[in-house]
């Protein structure tokens, strides 16, 4: 009985260090499931951190890529606004050039009307001082002629001189 004593004691501390490896063992089992577990969370929260790392960057591009556009349109507005201005401007200087030469040519006009009046009216009176002389001189001349037929000279000379000098003059 003994033996069967020690034999069942035996047999219980055997089970009890079988049963002490087998939880032994399926607890360093549980712990490597539960860290596998862990890794395998850890990966899927970083692959989840990445995914919605790369959508936020994704958003920010669009973002800023919708500000650019944005940006572009009201700039494209602006410089249309102000080639738009910039013609007007040239359009209002080059009326404003058109009046000034406009201007300029009718007063050169106008100076050289009132020139050519002036010469005109110089030369109509230079014509009449002419004629003025002219009258004066014939009728000094017929007086001579006059005086040396009544003296009973010979007015042929004078008379030709006269002719000559005529000639000459027109």
């Amino acid at each position: 009985m003994k033996s069967s004593l020690m034999e069942n004691r035996e047999d219980r501390i055997l089970n009890k260090q079988v049963e002490e490896a087998e939880a032994k063992s399926i607890k360093i089992w549980q712990e490597q499931q539960l860290r596998r577990e862990q890794l395998k969370q850890q990966v899927e929260q970083s692959r989840k951190g990445l995914i919605e790392k790369r959508q936020a960057e994704k958003d920010m591009e669009k973002q800023q890529e919708r500000e650019f556009a944005e940006y572009m349109k009201i700039r494209n507005q602006e410089l249309d606004l102000m080639d738009a201005h910039e013609k007007q401007e040239a359009k209002l200087r080059e009326e404003q050039l058109r009046n000034y030469l406009k201007k300029q040519a009718d007063l050169k006009k106008e100076k050289a009307e009132k020139e050519f009046k002036e010469e005109m009216a110089e030369r109509d009176r230079v014509l009449a001082q002419l004629d003025e002389n002219d009258k004066q001189f014939y009728s000094y001349a017929e007086r001579a002629i006059n005086e040396w037929q009544q003296a009973g000279k010979n007015i042929k000379p004078l008379i030709v001189e006269l002719k000559n000098y005529k000639k000459r003059v027109l």
